[in-house]
């Protein structure tokens, strides 16, 4: 299963807020920006450019963007049995 950081790291960097991205996932803004500090802090990387009320994807965040989206795909592809 993949990791509820990963999660809200994809969706951050895809919707370039973290409020947006609680929302998306069913969390609370709290909740995902814990994760993101959680992720960012595990591996020392900064994952997001913070500017005021936005976020901008990271080089880090940017390298680890499509490899995190392609764990989605196939986590999601063998929950519904393909």
């Amino acid at each position: 299963m993949l990791s509820a950081e990963l999660k809200a790291f994809f969706m951050v960097a895809r919707l370039g807020s973290i409020t947006q991205a609680a929302k998306k996932l069913g969390l609370s803004q709290p909740t995902v920006t814990t994760q993101i500090r959680n992720l960012e802090s595990q591996y020392g990387v900064e994952l997001f450019y913070r500017g005021g009320r936005r976020l901008t994807v990271s080089d880090e965040g940017a390298r680890l963007l499509p490899m995190v989206k392609t764990l989605l795909q196939r986590s999601e592809e063998r929950r519904v049995g393909k």
